[in-house]
């Protein structure tokens, strides 16, 4: 059975819900300033390993080390053409 750690396990849960609050437009100043400071905290490759869409609209160096190949599970929308 693998382990699971519980610490990454409520940060991924707590990132979710603040995205969702943020979505729905419920979010207030406070949550949007956890979200950044949540996000900084988040090591990148966990934050796109959590993700079940990953969506590009800019094309920072960041999102050049994603390969297609790696996110096979997930919902890929590339708008600029990053991802090879």
């Amino acid at each position: 059975m693998d382990y699971i750690d519980p610490e990454k396990n409520r940060k991924k849960e707590l990132l979710k819900h603040m995205i969702l609050q943020l979505h729905k437009g419920e979010a207030p100043d406070e949550v949007r300033g956890r979200l950044a400071e949540l996000l900084q905290t988040i090591p990148y490759n966990e934050v796109v390993e959590a993700a079940d869409i990953i969506l590009l609209l800019v094309d920072h160096k960041e999102f050049r080390q994603l390969r297609a190949a790696d996110l096979k599970e997930k919902i890929l929308i590339d708008t600029r053409g990053v991802i090879r």
